[in-house]
């Protein structure tokens, strides 16, 4: 061991492991660029046989299901259920429609009974016109028959004032 903190080397012997380490990592650098390369090729083409493989799985899985006999029963019951519904839909449109009708007969009746009600006093109205126009006529004549003279004019009077 020598006494200073400088060690001897043997300087043929370390150009030679120079040259060797130089010429060396190429080759391995270009190995390493291979070995990249190819693992690229190999993932993607494990990525595309797993792609097919689920594929299939799917399919396989879909088709198992569909001839599953808990499937043709889920469509019994859903068969059932809708044809359930429309006869619902049913009934409430007949009873929609028996509900309209009774509706429509009986707006006919209240149309009857007010049209008939306003008939009454219309008519009623009318005769009460007539009788003040005969009123005011045997009025005009008694006093025309009295001095020969020719009727004065009137005021005229509003229905709801003959009607008092």
């Amino acid at each position: 061991m020598p006494l200073t903190k400088k060690n001897l080397v043997d300087a043929p012997e370390a150009l030679l492991l120079i040259d060797q380490l130089r010429m060396a990592v190429p080759e391995d650098v270009s190995r390493a660029t291979e070995v990249l390369a190819r693992k690229d090729d190999i993932l993607n083409q494990s990525l595309d046989e797993a792609r097919k493989i689920r594929s299939s799985a799917e399919t396989e899985f879909r088709n198992k299901v569909e001839d599953s006999e808990l499937t043709k029963e889920a469509e019994k019951e859903g068969e059932r259920i809708i044809q359930e519904a429309q006869q619902k839909v049913q009934r409430i449109v007949e009873t929609a429609d028996k509900k309209a009708i009774q509706m429509l007969k009986e707006a006919d009746a209240y149309s009857y009974q007010v049209l008939s009600e306003l008939e009454s006093n219309l008519q009623s109205i009318i005769t009460t016109v007539q009788n003040g126009l005969g009123t005011l006529k045997k009025s005009d004549d008694s006093e025309s028959t009295k001095g020969n003279e020719a009727p004065k004019k009137r005021k005229s009077k509003t229905t709801s004032e003959v009607v008092k």
